[in-house]
C-alpha cells in the first residue's frame, strides 16, 4: 500500500516537472538562448529538494513536491517544527550550494495542501495561522512593524 501512495505522489511529481521544464524550454527558445542545461532526477546530492534539480548556466533550483490524496492543512508543526519542511528546504539549499559552488540556488516547494487556518494556544506559533502568515509575511519576509513571531529566529 505504501507502494501505491508513492506512485501516487510521485504522478505529480513528474506532471510538475514536465510543466516547468517545457516552460523553461519555451522561453529559451522565444529567447534564442541556451542557458538551461538540464535535469536531474532523484538527485542524491539535493537532499530534501531532490524531486527534481533543474541547472542552469549560473544557477540551480531543487523542487520538493509534496502531494496527498487527502491534502490535509499544514500546520504550523509540519511548517517550522523540529523537522519540519523549512528546515528540510534549508538542507537542501545548502546541499546545492556544496555541490554547486559559483551558482545561484533557489529551492522550491510546491503541495495541494492549503495552508491552515486554525489558531490554537498549543500551537508553535499562537497568535495567527498559517493562512494569515503566508498571505501577510511569505512573499515579503519580516518586517520592522511585525510580531515577534514573524521575525526570524536567531
Amino acid at each position: 500500500m505504501g507502494e501505491r501512495r508513492a506512485r501516487w505522489g510521485y504522478g505529480y511529481q513528474d506532471k510538475i516537472a514536465t510543466e516547468r521544464i517545457l516552460n523553461l524550454l519555451r522561453e529559451n527558445f522565444r529567447a534564442g538562448g541556451t542557458l538551461f542545461e538540464g535535469v536531474r532526477l532523484a538527485d542524491l546530492d539535493a537532499g530534501r529538494v531532490d524531486d527534481f534539480v533543474l541547472v542552469w548556466e549560473k544557477e540551480v533550483e531543487g523542487n520538493s513536491i509534496k502531494w496527498t490524496r487527502e491534502a490535509t492543512p499544514l500546520n504550523w508543526g509540519e511548517l517550522i517544527g523540529a523537522s519540519g519542511l523549512l528546515k528540510e528546504l534549508a538542507d537542501g539549499y545548502q546541499r546545492l550550494k556544496d555541490r554547486w559552488p559559483g551558482k545561484a540556488v533557489f529551492v522550491r516547494l510546491q503541495s495541494n495542501r492549503p495552508p491552515s487556518s486554525e489558531k490554537h494556544h498549543a500551537q508553535l506559533i499562537p497568535t495567527f495561522s498559517v493562512t494569515e502568515f503566508v498571505r501577510d509575511h511569505w512573499s515579503s519576509g519580516p518586517t520592522v512593524d511585525d510580531s515577534v513571531q514573524v521575525m526570524p529566529y536567531g
